[in-house]
């Protein structure tokens, strides 16, 4: 006869279901993926912020450098749709280089709605975008 046992002893599961390790284990999993849904929902907000802002820069820049070589008229074209799209300052903003470009520079700030409770309130978002004369 020989000592080979055909049946392998079954592996011990620490986290047998309905132990109190069991339920430490799976409120600590929950927890964890409630913060990364959190910190998911913060993320996106501020990068939909983003492409908008990114948008209205590049057709401010757009519509400006139509208008030129009147330089007040690019920067004034290029504030009107600025203002329209709720940016404040908006001449501020604008910068005609010569008769020949545009450049539009945005900054803004997005408030945090889940981030600000892990110490993170503001993410500063910037902008820039320049266009020629076509």
């Amino acid at each position: 006869m020989s000592n080979f046992d055909p049946q392998p002893a079954p592996a011990a599961d620490p986290y047998q279901p309905y132990s109190p390790s069991f339920y430490i284990r799976q409120t600590a999993l929950l927890g964890t993926m409630v913060a990364v849904l959190m910190l998911c929902t913060d993320v996106g907000f501020a990068q939909a912020q983003q492409y908008s802002l990114q948008s209205t820069a590049n057709m401010a820049a757009i519509l400006g450098a139509h208008q030129l070589p009147n330089r007040d008229a690019a920067q004034q074209a290029a504030a009107t749709y600025m203002r329209s799209n709720g940016v404040p300052n908006a001449e501020s903003a604008v910068v005609v280089v010569g008769d020949q470009a545009v450049n539009v520079e945005l900054n803004e700030q997005y408030d945090t709605i889940f981030a600000k409770w892990v110490g993170l309130e503001r993410v500063p978002l910037r902008a820039s975008a320049q266009e020629q004369k076509i």
